[in-house]
C-alpha cells in the first residue's frame, strides 16, 4: 500500500523468484476503487531464504548453538526443535528477531547425540523447511553446575563491599533470587571476587537480575558485566599454597550485582 505522498509501491511477501501477476488499484478519499492495472513482477530472493542459507548449528555446552546473519534486519520468527522424552521432535523455544547477527543456544542436555533443528518464518505466512546441522545429530559438550556450598565471596584490596541496603556479599551466590548484594552509592566500577572452591574450567555464567517489586530489570540492574580470570592473584591470599587451586571471576557492574550467580563447568 502507498499513500498520496508516494509515487512508488513495494510488493512483498513472495518466497520465490518466479514471475507473478499483480493487480494495482488506486483509491480516492471516498474509498472508490479505480479499474485494476495488471503488471508482472519478479521478486528478488526473500529475506527468509537469505537468512535460512546462513543458519549454522554447532555443539555447545549442554546443547547446541544456532547462529545466523540477517543482512536486511528483516523481522523473522525462529522456532527451535529437539526431541522430547519420546523421541519426537518438539518445539522448545520461539524467538522473534531483527538482529543483524543472531545467536541462540539450547541447553540442559546430556552429552549424547541428539537432533537439533530450526524453522524460520516471516510475517507473510512463509516458512522454511526444518534446518538441521550436517549429519543431523549433535553431541552437546559436557558440563555440570558448580557446587555453591564450596563458594565464597572474597574481599581483595580493590574489591567493593555489597553490604548496603539490606544486601550482603554472600547473598549474591546464595541461590535465593529474592536476596541481593548492593554496593555503596557512586561506587562504579564495583568489582567483587568469588572463590569457586575448586579448580574448574568455566564454560558459562547464568546471571539473574535483581528482583524488585515482583519484577526484574526495573531497578539498578547491570548493563555491563566483565569477568576476569586471574588465578595467580589468589594463590597466597586465598589458600597459602604454591599451586594454582582456585580461579577468580570478577564482574564489573553498575551499582547492583546479580542476586544469583550460577556457574557451570566443562569436563
Amino acid at each position: 500500500m502507498a499513500s498520496i505522498y508516494e509515487n512508488k509501491i513495494t510488493v512483498a511477501g513472495f518466497n520465490d523468484e518466479k514471475a507473478h501477476e499483480v493487480m494495482l488499484y488506486t483509491v480516492n478519499r471516498a474509498q472508490e476503487l479505480s479499474d485494476p492495472v495488471s503488471c508482472t513482477i519478479q521478486p528478488l530472493e526473500s529475506p527468509l531464504s537469505l537468512v535460512s542459507k546462513t543458519m549454522f548449528i554447532q555443539g555447545d555446552f549442554g546443547g547446541a548453538r544456532y547462529s545466523w546473519a540477517n543482512e536486511f534486519k528483516s523481522p523473522l520468527t525462529f522456532e527451535f526443535f529437539t526431541p522430547d522424552s519420546l523421541g519426537r521432535m518438539a518445539l522448545v523455544r520461539i524467538v522473534n528477531s531483527q538482529l543483524l547477527e543472531g545467536l541462540q543456544s539450547l541447553r540442559g542436555y546430556k552429552p549424547q547425540p541428539r537432533a537439533f533443528g530450526v524453522v524460520v518464518k516471516d510475517n507473510y505466512g512463509n516458512r522454511s523447511d526444518t534446518i538441521f546441522p550436517t549429519g543431523r545429530l549433535i553431541t552437546p559438550l559436557y558440563e555440570e553446575k558448580l557446587a555453591k556450598s564450596r563458594m565464597r565471596v572474597m574481599r581483595l584490596a580493590n574489591d567493593q563491599n555489597f553490604t548496603n541496603f539490606e544486601g550482603s556479599d554472600q547473598k549474591m551466590i546464595d541461590d535465593d533470587r529474592t536476596s541481593f548484594g548492593h554496593s555503596p552509592s557512586s561506587s562504579l566500577p564495583a568489582p567483587f571476587t568469588i572463590d569457586l572452591g575448586v579448580l574448574a574450567k568455566v564454560s558459562r555464567l547464568v546471571i539473574f537480575q535483581r528482583q524488585f517489586s515482583s519484577s526484574y530489570y526495573n531497578w539498578g540492574n547491570p548493563v555491563l558485566l566483565t569477568y576476569m580470570y586471574e588465578p595467580r592473584l589468589l594463590r597466597k591470599a586465598a589458600t597459602g599454597q604454591s599451586g594454582p587451586r582456585l580461579r577468580k571471576l570478577r564482574l564489573l557492574s553498575p551499582r547492583v550485582p546479580q542476586a544469583l550467580l550460577l556457574m557451570m563447568i566443562s569436563g
